[in-house]
């Protein structure tokens, strides 16, 4: 995977998708799947974030509105 200058960030993202009792294989599945199922990977979200920051939103306002919104589809 190349150099990402928002990897940190992203992380943040996928953790919230973890769960305590999940191994690392099992969340390398679930981001891999995310990635093939509805375009959430690295490279994609990396171009995105560069898109808002160009847009005049940072990186953590981007990456609390996401979350946001990822929590409240999950409790549906």
């Amino acid at each position: 995977m190349p150099q990402l200058k928002y990897r940190k960030h992203i992380d943040s993202v996928f953790e919230v998708l973890r769960t305590p009792f999940m191994s690392d294989y099992t969340f390398k599945e679930l981001i891999d799947s995310m990635g093939k199922d509805y375009g959430l990977t690295y490279e994609q979200m990396e171009r995105d974030i560069e898109e808002g920051v160009q847009h005049g939103f940072s990186p953590e306002f981007q990456l609390r509105l996401f979350k946001d919104l990822l929590a409240s589809q999950i409790r549906k």
